[in-house]
């Protein structure tokens, strides 16, 4: 499963500092991102069938488990659920809690008018869509989130809202996925072990992208099993990792490297 596949998506062009862009597309844009999430297709799929039946869906778990990829991964495996789109909206780059009402409304594309709210705003204009919203990285500003999903979920039924965070928003109807570090092969796994456990491929792949020297070897599967393990299978620190270890071939791969 790739982290974007072919999915409606909407956003707005105006975004925070440091905020990863998105540009405005109609809900029959398509987005695609090459990348595949690898060891996720059990995860994907739950929680795409949890999106389908609940209204509040949120993918919880450490900083660098990839939340934020499996839930981009869930909206392209449930888009066609939801024929207004997916909408996402980046939270990462807010400081106050006081700027998430303004800032969703600011990336869905909403305009206000008159003295309307931006709760009203989005209450109206989200009535007549089916669609899921997407909201990343709630935790900093987690009480101003559950109390605009909770608002905005009581008042519209037909709203699906996904949304990433360290701990649940612990609001009424709330589902909670805990996305788990990749699976580590243990200490006194054999080589073909080692090679089929999900943070060894996510490894494997990363690194073999950049690197001229065999993974093939047994020394290459047993430093890659090493690895993993020392850094408990998190895919952004195996991401880190394998960018660093391709920097290092020679030494790492040659023998001259000693992980102790």
């Amino acid at each position: 499963m790739r982290a974007w596949e072919t999915f409606n998506l909407a956003a707005s062009d105006e975004r925070a500092p440091g905020q990863p862009e998105v540009r405005r597309v109609s809900p029959q844009t398509i987005a695609v991102r090459s990348r595949r999430l690898v060891g996720r297709d059990r995860e994907i799929a739950d929680v795409a069938e949890s999106v389908a039946s609940v209204s509040i869906m949120t993918v919880t778990g450490p900083g660098g488990v990839g939340k934020a990829a499996l839930a981009l991964a869930v909206a392209a495996e449930s888009s066609a659920l939801f024929p207004d789109g997916v909408f996402v909206v980046w939270l990462a780059a807010l400081r106050s809690a006081d700027l998430v009402v303004g800032e969703v409304a600011a990336q869905v594309g909403l305009q206000r008018s008159g003295g309307e709210s931006n709760v009203d705003a989005l209450t109206r204009w989200l009535a007549d869509r089916d669609l899921l919203l997407v909201l990343d990285n709630c935790e900093h500003v987690m009480s101003a989130v559950a109390q605009l999903v909770e608002e905005l979920t009581a008042r519209l039924p037909r709203l699906h809202v996904l949304a990433t965070s360290r701990e649940p928003l612990w609001v009424m109807d709330e589902q909670n996925h805990r996305l788990a570090p990749l699976t580590v092969a243990g200490t006194d796994a054999g080589r073909a072990e080692i090679d089929a456990c999900p943070a060894v491929r996510l490894f494997r792949e990363r690194a073999g992208a950049r690197m001229h020297t065999s993974l093939d070897t047994d020394r290459a599967v047993g430093l890659m099993g090493e690895i993993c393990r020392r850094i408990d299978g998190l895919p952004l620190a195996l991401e880190l990792a394998a960018a660093m270890v391709a920097e290092l071939e020679p030494a790492v791969f040659a023998g001259g490297f000693d992980l102790a």
